[in-house]
């Protein structure tokens, strides 16, 4: 509930700009040493976040600076639509103008851009992963129904091996531990410094749809289930899965239904 109120109500963006625009309240010294001490002419900002704070510092330093935002998601996010545009010099995004939600004022060159995958990932794609095996993922945080998702799925497959990405949260991957000790069938991991070994096994991905997860399975040519995410960015990253990359929103008959029609497939 919480989370939707911030991403989708303009006044907790506003009240920012506003704040800055009349008062000029953020400590922006280190930032402007930064840039000064780099001679940076050209400053690439991968996140809203950072893009409001340096479009600001130009403005009021009146930095001879080139600022550039780059949109890492499919679609509008009230973060972009609440900065000082009036300093920025272009937009790289992955969707046209009509999908922002605001409009970039007339001077800001937008280019459209296709948001990259490691060359690793796209690697994958003639790899032919095993249609025995899923990847389960929420992020690095592991925010999202792990367990829950494991027992549906091993309930109704139980010769599927599932290898499920825990992340940071300790919480689940102890949890795991202790429900599927001894299961050979699944395997929990924590923190991973790479997912390419499980891409390289596993034909299928269910995820929520972080921006990372959703371009390495589309860029190995996995087959994509969706678990519900975070509101906006999110929403709007799936809507693009579905939309673009073949994906399915996950539930079991849903991937039983695909998993026995690649069996099929694999048979004959």
């Amino acid at each position: 509930m919480l989370l939707h109120l911030v991403y989708k109500i303009p006044l907790f963006y506003y009240r920012k700009y506003l704040r800055e625009k009349l008062f000029d309240a953020a400590q922006l010294g280190r930032l402007g040493e930064k840039i000064e001490a780099l001679g940076a002419k050209t400053v690439i900002c991968v996140s809203h976040r950072p893009a409001f704070w340096v479009s600001n510092l130009k403005r009021r330093e009146g930095f001879d600076l080139s600022v550039w935002g780059v949109l890492g998601e499919y679609g509008k996010n009230l973060g972009w639509k609440y900065l000082f545009w009036e300093q920025m010099n272009g937009f790289l995004s992955p969707v046209g103008r009509n999908a922002l939600g605001f409009a970039p004022p007339d001077h800001v060159r937008l280019i459209n851009i296709n948001l990259p995958a490691r060359q690793e990932y796209h690697d994958l794609s003639s790899v032919e992963g095993d249609i025995n095996s899923v990847l389960l993922v929420c992020g690095f945080w592991g925010q999202g129904p792990i367990a829950e998702t494991v027992k549906k799925l091993s309930g109704a497959l139980p010769d599927l091996k599932i290898h499920a990405v825990c992340g940071e949260n300790r919480k689940a991957y102890e949890k795991m531990q202790h429900l599927f000790d001894g299961n050979e069938r699944i395997q929990v991991y924590g923190v991973t410094p790479s997912l390419v070994p499980s891409f390289r096994e596993c034909a299928s991905v269910i995820t929520k749809p972080g921006i990372s997860t959703l371009l390495e399975s589309h860029a190995a040519g996995r087959k994509i289930f969706l678990l519900k995410g975070m509101p906006v960015a999110e929403d709007n990253n799936a809507r693009f899965a579905v939309e673009h990359f073949g994906a399915q929103w996950f539930d079991v008959k849903t991937f039983k239904r695909w998993y026995m029609s690649q069996q099929g497939r694999s048979l004959s």
